[in-house]
């Protein structure tokens, strides 16, 4: 289930660096063929992008774009539960 419908304008450094973050989603969520096939889609519409810019592969954007259950700016090991104090204030 190789990615086959990328672009002309993908190049091949971008196909192999796809192909590696679909193999990666593969293996730690081998249970969720319907998240597979949603980041696929997504990884193969973004391919044209990520031959233009090469520092998105650099910094690593896919992998951190595939992972599920993650927010927006939440920093690895953080709490996607939100916190408060005893009087019951969340920080801001």
């Amino acid at each position: 289930m190789g990615i086959s419908t990328l672009s002309a304008a993908t190049t091949k450094g971008t196909a192999d660096y796809v192909n590696e973050v679909l193999t990666s989603v593969r293996a730690k969520n081998p249970a969720e063929p319907e998240f597979h096939q949603a980041v696929q889609e997504v990884l193969e519409s973004l391919g044209p992008a990520l031959s233009k810019h090469p520092e998105y592969q650099k910094a690593r954007i896919l992998e951190r774009m595939v992972e599920p259950g993650r927010r927006s700016g939440q920093r690895p090991g953080e709490s996607r539960i939100p916190h408060s104090d005893e009087q019951r204030h969340r920080p801001v």
